[in-house]
């Protein structure tokens, strides 16, 4: 369900606040709701009839094609895959100042910086020399970072991804969002140009056999349990580009200047996350 409340702070200044869980809605969702609502409001503001949104689709609709989906031959070749991939794969122990309680309890804190601009820069006329993706590079210097660390050369990184792969699922409003994995060996004997390689062709593996969702992924892979970890992945990446960092930016109203007012999130669900914007 979807909660709201308009709270008049000063003359002319109110504060719109929206509450959704996150299993009934994810980043896009978020997108499609607050372009709706501004539609709604622009046409009562001009009082003219709302534009016809097309059909947005259902998510029960979604559900249905899933679980067909996943018995299906390309979510097998997909499983088949990631059985592969991760059959071996290791635990990623980071150094911690407390022992790891019996059970994961999910609490966290943000610690928010930038890159300096030169910095990025560099980064950025490094990739074109690599010849590959600004996410394959940082994602490269983020395993590199984390074996220095660990002090380990093989593990693995979540990367969230849209979980939205047919054309009807990008106007419905739902949970879609899963975790592609990337199993990095960022190993002292090799050059970070030759790991920069590896985690671009890894991506590409990974968008390749997405069609197992991650939820499954955890069911079939048969990897032992331990509730004091996030299972397959202890750590998570991602890269996003200034507009589309936050979806509640999104909103727009006519007559109106509208602002987000940032919330800093205090779950995490890996141990480490590590969320870039590149602006």
């Amino acid at each position: 369900a979807l909660r709201g409340r308009l709270t008049r702070i000063a003359e002319g200044r109110h504060l719109l606040t929206l509450v959704v869980h996150h299993a009934a809605a994810d980043a896009r969702s978020i997108e499609i709701l607050l372009h709706d609502l501004g539609v709604q409001y622009d046409a009562l503001v001009l009082g003219a009839e709302p534009a016809e949104q097309g059909d947005p689709g259902r998510y029960s609709e979604f559900a249905s094609w899933q679980r067909t989906a996943n018995a299906g031959p390309q979510v097998r070749t997909a499983l088949e895959h990631w059985r592969q991939k991760l059959s071996d794969a290791p635990v990623l122990n980071l150094p911690c100042d407390h022992a790891r309680p019996a059970h994961q309890s999910f609490r966290g804190a943000t610690r928010e910086f930038e890159v300096p601009a030169d910095a990025y820069q560099q980064v950025a006329t490094r990739t074109r020399e690599f010849g590959t993706t600004l996410f394959a590079t940082m994602a490269s210097v983020f395993a590199v970072t984390l074996a220095s660390y660990a002090e380990q050369d093989d593990f693995i990184i979540g990367v969230p991804s849209s979980g939205r792969f047919r054309r009807t699922d990008q106007s419905t409003v739902g949970f879609f969002a899963t975790t592609l994995l990337l199993r990095v060996r960022p190993r002292f004997e090799r050059t970070f140009v030759d790991l920069v390689s590896e985690v671009h062709s890894e991506c590409a593996a990974a968008y390749r056999y997405q069609a197992a969702p991650y939820e499954l992924l955890v069911t079939e892979s048969r990897v032992p349990r331990d509730l004091s970890r996030q299972p397959l992945f202890q750590v998570a990446f991602s890269l996003q580009h200034a507009a589309g960092s936050s979806p509640w930016s999104g909103l727009q109203l006519t007559g109106c200047d509208t602002e987000a007012v940032p919330i800093r999130p205090e779950t995490v669900r890996a141990d480490l996350e590590l969320h870039f914007v590149a602006t």
